[in-house]
Parts: C-alpha cells; sequence; structure tokens
C-alpha cells in the first residue's frame, strides 16, 4: 500500500544538480511520515555538478550536522556513484566504505553492446560496497530508450549479489517498469521504490513508483524500504 513505504534511499540537493537543502529535503521527507531519507548527490558527473572526494566528505560532515538537529528522521549518507565504460566505480572504495548507502547508476554509454552492458553493471553489482542499481535500464519514456542489455541475466545477478533494484519514480523513468518488477519478484530480487526527487516538492513523485510496483505484483515483503529504520540498517549492515 502506499502508507507502507517507511523513507526514500535516493534524492538530490543542491549538493549536485538538485534544487533544495539537505534541511529542506530533510523536513519534506518527514512531513511525509518518513523515518529515514538516503541522501545520494551525484558524484563526478559533470552535466549534474557532480561530486569529487573532497566534496563528497564534506557533504558527509554536514549530513551528520543536520541528523543533530532532527529528531523524527534519520539521513543516510549515500552516493549515486557512476559506472565508467566497464563498470569501474568514480569513486575509491575507501570512500565508499564510509558511506551508509552506495548507489550504482549508468548516465552514459546506454547503448553499448548487451554483452559488454550486462558485463559492465555485473561489475558493480560483484562490488561488495555497492548496495542499489539506480534507474536500472537507462530508459526515459518518449525520450530514450532502454539499454539494450539481457534483462534476465541482470535480475540472476542482482539476485545471486543481493543487490537491491530500483523502481524509479521519476515520471520519464518509471524504470523499472511493471513487467521487469514482475520478473525481478520472480527471481526474488529486493526492491526499492524511490522518488529520485531533485526538489523536496517531487519527493511525491515515489507515488507513481508504488502505482508501477502494485502494477508488477511486487508485496510489501519485496520493497526494502517499507522496512521500519532498525531491520533496514540492519539489512544494509548499518549499526
Amino acid at each position: 500500500d502506499y502508507s507502507d513505504i517507511n523513507g526514500d534511499l535516493h534524492v538530490h540537493t543542491n549538493w549536485s544538480d538538485g534544487k533544495s537543502s539537505i534541511m529542506e529535503m530533510a523536513t519534506g521527507a518527514a512531513g511525509r511520515g518518513y523515518e529515514y531519507l538516503a541522501i545520494t548527490d551525484h558524484t563526478t558527473l559533470p552535466v549534474a555538478s557532480g561530486l569529487n572526494e573532497k566534496r563528497l566528505r564534506q557533504q558527509m560532515d554536514k549530513i551528520d550536522q543536520v541528523n543533530s538537529q532532527l529528531d523524527d528522521i534519520v539521513l543516510l549518507k549515500g552516493a549515486e556513484v557512476n559506472l565508467d565504460s566497464v563498470g569501474n566505480l568514480d569513486m575509491p572504495q575507501n570512500l565508499l566504505e564510509g558511506l551508509d548507502l552506495v548507489v550504482a547508476s549508468v548516465h552514459y554509454d546506454l547503448h553499448q553492446d548487451p554483452e559488454k552492458m550486462n558485463e559492465r553493471i555485473g561489475q558493480a553489482l560483484e562490488n561488495e560496497q555497492v548496495d542499489m542499481l539506480a534507474h536500472p535500464t537507462g530508459r526515459k519514456i518518449k525520450e530514450r530508450q532502454p539499454s539494450p542489455l539481457n534483462i534476465e541475466k541482470l535480475l540472476e545477478k542482482a539476485s545471486d549479489t543481493g543487490t537491491i533494484l530500483e523502481v524509479n519514480s521519476q515520471p520519464k523513468r518509471l524504470d523499472l517498469k511493471d513487467m521487469h518488477i514482475k520478473m525481478a519478484v520472480e527471481y526474488g530480487c529486493q526492491l526499492a521504490i524511490n522518488s529520485d526527487s531533485h526538489h523536496v516538492d517531487s519527493l511525491g513523485f515515489l507515488e507513481l513508483g508504488v502505482a508501477t510496483a502494485r502494477r508488477g505484483w511486487a508485496q510489501k515483503k519485496d520493497i526494502v524500504n517499507t522496512l521500519p529504520r532498525k531491520k533496514l540498517w540492519k539489512k544494509l549492515g548499518l549499526s
């Protein structure tokens, strides 16, 4: 149900290409009754004013500071980390280890040969620091076709590695789509429904993702951000 969502695990702030501050996003999410919110700004991606290592470390400190001022919601220190053309992450492992949530995503070379695309994403999913794959097929409705990857192999890999797959709620994405959500459930994959919000006013996009997941026959048990805070922390290996 729409009310089962306890938090959003993919949002952006004005530290990268978002329009709202960390505190504004936190306050907006708390107003929706969420227990937690992951701040996942872009890393290095030029078109999104992505964070370099120094800026990401500064943001991690800022999130700690904001958390100290919050009562009803907890912020996760995250990042949306870009994959290069062969699947390497654009941040060093020791920095990723300090994050609460690492979200991997593909933003360029989206139409490689299917075998190369699967190998590229598969390498990222095998990285023990990667918790989630964002907008897995890269599609943008009426703008860009999905990547020509083998979706069955992707789902199998995600199931094997325990990597969470995103149901991205952006109206132009809705990625995974309903058919792929149904397949993901059948493969035993873990899913997260996220807004990918770039402004506090678009946190509500998450409801579109819930509707898409319902069309894919996903149940509450399939969606990790229906978990209460303590159970999600345990799943993510957080204290």
